[in-house]
């Protein structure tokens, strides 16, 4: 079975494809399709199958680091690396590029001081689970350049914003174990049939404006 067919099906089989509903992406689009990607690592099978066939994409690309900003690629980072190290004999370190506010959804990450001393000088896979804009893989792009890293390239589980290489740089790989554009509205313009027809966005899964009261500090919350 092809391996873009079987990640669909593994997404399908854990419940992490939801449809005919209306949700927020990040990019402040709508639409009626959502891939729930906390999904993956709450299925610690499909989480493990999914890494070890990305893993084989990289797997003679000389792989010293493993950066992922969190918290979905963090998670994948982990668990490529470990399959990359059996593979190759040696230590292929996973890391995280940390959220500069952990209290919102905004894209700000940073790197630790431990982190820039680790990937300085290596040759660093970025990776992330599911890719919408790539925005949080491109500043973790630039992130790992600024700190003297070699992006050797990136990975993602599954692409469902069209993504390329070249939106990502002069970077020598670009792996994707499925591609699925998925049709999004401007919701500014009108173009949202549920907005013009009054149905909330979800606030459980995506960006819907009110799942943002989730992140809110409990003395803020107690006021309301």
């Amino acid at each position: 079975m092809r391996e873009d067919v079987e990640m669909f099906n593994i997404l399908q089989d854990i419940g992490a494809i939801l449809m005919n509903g209306h949700f927020g992406y990040n990019g402040g689009n709508h639409g009626s399709t959502y891939i729930n990607h906390l999904a993956i690592f709450q299925h610690p099978k499909a989480a493990e199958k999914c890494s070890r066939f990305l893993a084989e994409r990289f797997r003679s690309d000389s792989i010293n680091c493993i950066l992922g900003p969190r918290n979905g690629g963090a998670s994948l980072a982990e668990r490529i690396s470990e399959h990359l190290s059996y593979w190759c004999g040696g230590n292929v370190m996973p890391l995280a590029a940390e959220k500069t506010c952990v209290c919102c959804n905004g894209y700000g990450f940073y790197l630790t001081e431990d982190t820039i001393e680790n990937i300085r000088g290596k040759r660093v896979l970025v990776v992330d689970d599911v890719g919408n804009s790539g925005r949080s893989v491109k500043c973790t792009i630039e992130l790992v350049m600024a700190s003297g890293g070699i992006v050797v390239g990136v990975g993602y589980l599954c692409n469902r914003g069209n993504l390329k290489r070249e939106n990502f740089g002069d970077i020598e790989r670009y792996e994707s174990l499925l591609d699925w554009t998925l049709q999004s509205w401007n919701p500014a313009k009108g173009e949202c049939q549920p907005c013009n027809n009054n149905v909330p966005l979800s606030t459980r899964f995506g960006h819907g404006g009110d799942s943002k009261q989730l992140f809110l500090p409990l003395s803020q919350k107690s006021n309301k």
